[in-house]
């Protein structure tokens, strides 16, 4: 998959790379075009349970796409890093990715400081200009674009208030009203 800003993401299997002969068989990559939410395939990172996040109170999630019913979303089961599920949304293979941003601890002399919502920027920086270029949104969980300029001094820490929510764009507002309501972020 490659993207650059301005020209799309686009994609090649694998195998076709692997011949001499000069590929000609690159597709152009497109979000999915759901704009019901209960019918939007949703991934999120093995680590993070469905419950820990405000879109658990209005519905729960299942793996299996046959036993959907009313209030129920469809969890597709997605394995690595975030990178992978970014990929995902920017195939069409899911609509939604949620990931709740981790806190950490920042030692400093003899200060013990906490960092919450805390993301390294080179775990999104590429799945962002993919989703983007692709036709889709990536926010924080406020609809705050991403500041890739937060961290002044090493350029190497994002700060995405609550976590990261990438979609399909069409359904996007409606999960930050969602949220927004379902929860505090702070």
């Amino acid at each position: 998959m490659v993207s650059h800003v301005g020209c799309g993401t686009w994609k090649q299997r694998l195998s076709d790379m692997l011949t001499i002969e000069l590929p000609q068989s690159w597709t152009r990559c497109s979000v999915d075009g759901c704009q019901v939410l209960k019918e939007a395939r949703f991934c999120t990172p093995e680590s993070q349970k469905w419950e820990s996040f405000p879109l658990s109170s209005s519905f729960n999630a299942k793996t299996n796409s046959e036993k959907i019913g009313k209030g129920d979303i469809l969890l597709v089961p997605a394995c690595c890093g975030s990178l992978c599920k970014y990929m995902m949304v920017v195939s069409g293979r899911a609509s939604v990715f949620l990931l709740r941003a981790t806190t950490r601890k920042l030692m400093k002399m003899t200060l013990l400081k906490k960092i919450s919502g805390y993301a390294p920027a080179w775990d999104h920086a590429v799945g962002i200009i993919c989703v983007h270029e692709a036709g889709g949104k990536v926010t924080d969980w406020e609809g705050s674009s991403i500041d890739f300029a937060a961290d002044q001094v090493g350029r190497r820490t994002i700060f995405p208030s609550g976590g990261f929510l990438v979609t399909n764009h069409t359904l996007h507002n409606e999960i930050l009203g969602l949220m927004s309501s379902n929860s505090s972020i702070n």
